[in-house]
């Protein structure tokens, strides 16, 4: 009598937690399957523009626009050329406008990085990058573009490849699939630092405006040693399309003013849906 009871016990405890596990996985950004074939990640497709809001809470205090523009070729290099906007919306605390350019070679990583500053149009002060591994060193320079004044120009030893504020997230992407955790030479304020991202192969699904269906995507986190773009910093989360675009769908991550939600509203891109379930 005693074993048919413990039995019955065991039998409930193990319905109980396959039963959690299932409503786990009806939840948006959680682990749903980890058993699909991998897909090959297709390197960036020219004309593709991603649109996304950023949000503190429930407050809307932004943008994030991101542009594959033309390959190019650089001493016999063949280079892919991105641009991102950043821009905040008339909001009384946050006042950003921002600059970035990047050319990546075909395992994304950078060879050349420009970002301005473009809050005032009557002073946009810049910062440029330009590696030469052959050399291995990388030139920095910090300007004003309408007075032409170049503020601080020096050369910086380097023996690595390096990433910078841009070549990160295609990076990120690229790489969704490997499922191995990355420690990345990242060059930012004239400083050699680490970009630290985790992959681990974890399907989920995602819910966002943009999207009437679950999308499915794959998660990552990760952190970073530097302060970015208005104190960003730490530790961050994404989640990516789970196809060969890898879209990313969503993010957060933490700035002066707290946590941050990253989410696609808008995209551009030959022959993309975003994934269902």
């Amino acid at each position: 009598m005693q074993i048919s009871i413990k039995r019955r016990l065991l039998f409930l405890f193990l319905f109980l937690i396959v039963l959690n596990f299932i409503d786990l996985n009806l939840k948006g950004d959680v682990l749903v399957n980890n058993f699909e074939d991998e897909v090959k990640i297709h390197p960036p497709q020219v004309g593709e523009e991603l649109l996304y809001e950023v949000s503190y809470g429930f407050i809307p205090i932004g943008t994030i626009r991101l542009q594959v523009l033309e390959n190019i070729e650089k001493n016999k290099i063949e280079l892919h050329t991105v641009k991102c906007f950043i821009d905040s919306y008339n909001l009384p605390f946050v006042n950003l406008h921002y600059v970035m350019y990047s050319e990546l070679d075909q395992n994304l990583w950078s060879h050349y990085f420009w970002f301005g500053n473009t809050s005032d149009p009557k002073s946009t002060w810049f910062v440029e990058y330009d590696f030469d591994y052959s050399k291995k060193n990388i030139q920095a320079k910090h300007g004003n573009m309408q007075s032409k004044k170049i503020h601080l120009n020096f050369k910086d030893s380097i023996s690595n490849l390096y990433q910078d504020g841009l070549s990160l997230f295609y990076f990120a992407r690229q790489n969704i699939n490997s499922n191995q955790n990355h420690s990345l030479p990242t060059y930012m304020n004239e400083k050699k630092f680490k970009t630290y991202i985790n992959y681990f192969g974890q399907n989920s699904e995602s819910k966002i405006d943009a999207i009437n269906y679950p999308i499915a995507t794959k998660y990552f986190n990760g952190n970073i040693e530097y302060k970015g773009i208005y104190g960003l910093t730490g530790n961050f989360e994404g989640w990516f399309s789970r196809d060969n675009a890898a879209i990313p769908i969503k993010a957060k991550m933490k700035v002066l003013i707290g946590s941050v939600n990253i989410e696609l509203i808008k995209w551009q891109r030959k022959n993309w849906t975003p994934p269902k379930i």
